[in-house]
């Protein structure tokens, strides 16, 4: 029997899925509260011509809670016109799901003359002020941003702290930077994970301070560079590059050796370079393993102790001597399998969804939801259901689902899902 146990937690937990994220996902949610359609409810037509940015722009706070309670952003099918930088505010959210990744087009119209905006989609309200780290959960998945015929315009300026991720989105354009993390300080820790990014001068820039994982990466045709990170740690696994003159700049600001970038990079396969530079340039620290270039050029050029790598393939580099405690611990690596995480199927029929708190668990309230919740599971299994989930919470605490007890996951159910901010304590 597939069971698991869910046990009380003494600290906020933001219920997210690993699902299986590819080019053909298809996401549905069942009719609820907590989910918003961003045609029915706001308007939007997705036919590529009219102006969406209104309804994108309201539908957005609306998912961060702007109404009461934090939902689902679920965006169907089609191409979606905007004219304004779309900007998330608030200190929590969206969760924006689109139905297909390929299907959902985020598209700046061409020509934007205005110099404020600056991207298809910011999340933070303030550029140049971001304050403390305290800009959480933000989601954005399962779609296209396109930011058009602007070679101003970044595509994402991605800003998250604490359980934000950036999953299975392509990104296209002209402009400077795909994916700019760079752009404000206090960013990280976060996650961008399934993504693909082409066009751009740069494909993703990584700094200040806290952190960042790059997981399956596919940068293509880029002009000027795939990844720079500068006054960062960043870990990147499974990095695809086409077309790229230079797939990965690690480097410090000015002088700053102190605040030099750390890299550690599992896996990577590079082709169609420039044959005259060097697929990876490093002056700071870096860890890397199991790459790979096509076609003539060298792959690594480092001004570090460890040296340059002329050859076409990197077993395993480290750019300084290994820290050991004793004499006789290895000078690298263990050299440990690195497993992809296991993928879940998500489930199109929403008549094998199950609502918890129709069974009883509430928030706000600081009553046991171990009962409901259990219940809510063991009717899921009963009938063959796959889902159970939680509608997001909202407002001041005490925003969150109580447990006093163990909770049981079994038969067929396999996704229990938070739709908002939700959090098990």
């Amino acid at each position: 029997m597939n069971t698991r146990i869910l046990t009380p937690l003494l600290l906020g937990l933001a219920l997210s899925a690993t699902v299986a994220r590819s080019a053909d996902l298809r996401v549905r949610f069942p009719d609820d509260p907590s989910v918003i359609d961003l045609r029915r409810e706001f308007g939007a037509k997705g036919d590529g011509k009219a102006d969406d940015t209104a309804a994108l722009q309201r539908a957005i706070e609306a998912s961060c809670g702007s109404g009461g309670t934090s939902r689902v952003l679920f965006i169907p099918d089609g191409t979606y016109r905007v004219t304004e930088t779309l900007v998330v505010r608030t200190r929590s959210g969206p969760w924006i799901w689109g139905e297909s990744r390929d299907g959902v087009v985020l598209r700046m119209a061409d020509g934007i003359a205005d110099t404020n905006v600056t991207a298809v989609i910011r999340t933070i309200p303030d550029p140049a002020n971001a304050g403390s780290a305290d800009w959480f959960m933000r989601n954005i998945r399962n779609l296209t941003v396109d930011s058009g015929n602007n070679p101003t315009v970044d595509g994402i300026r991605w800003f998250g702290n604490n359980s934000s991720a950036l999953q299975g989105v392509r990104i296209r354009g002209n402009g400077p930077v795909g994916v700019n993390s760079a752009f404000s300080g206090q960013n990280g820790p976060n996650l961008v994970q399934d993504v693909v990014i082409d066009g751009f001068e740069t494909g993703i820039r990584s700094s200040w301070i806290w952190g960042q994982t790059l997981s399956r990466i596919t940068l293509r045709n880029l002009r000027k560079e795939g990844i720079h990170v500068t006054a960062n740690a960043v870990a990147i696994e499974d990095l695809v590059a086409e077309n790229v003159p230079v797939v990965l700049r690690n480097d410090y600001p000015n002088d700053w050796t102190w605040w030099g970038g750390v890299v550690a990079l599992v896996g990577g396969r590079f082709s169609g370079g420039d044959p005259a530079r060097a697929s990876i340039t490093n002056s700071s620290v870096l860890f890397a393993r199991d790459l790979a270039r096509t076609g003539p050029g060298p792959l690594l050029a480092s001004t570090t102790p460890g040296g340059s790598v002329t050859g076409s393939r990197l077993d395993e580099y480290v750019s300084h001597p290994v820290q050991r405690a004793f004499a006789d611990s290895p000078g690298g690596s263990l050299r440990l399998p690195v497993k992809r995480e296991p993928e879940i199927p998500w489930e199109t029929d929403t008549h094998r969804w199950v609502c918890a708190n129709d069974f009883g668990a509430g928030f706000h309230d600081a009553v046991d939801d171990t009962a409901a919740l259990q219940k809510a599971i063991d009717t899921a299994a009963a009938r063959g259901a796959t889902t159970v989930y939680l509608r997001g919470t909202g407002g001041p605490d005490p925003s969150w689902y109580l447990l006093h007890g163990e909770v049981r996951i079994h038969g067929s159910v396999r996704h229990l899902l938070g739709l908002g901010f939700g959090r098990i304590l």
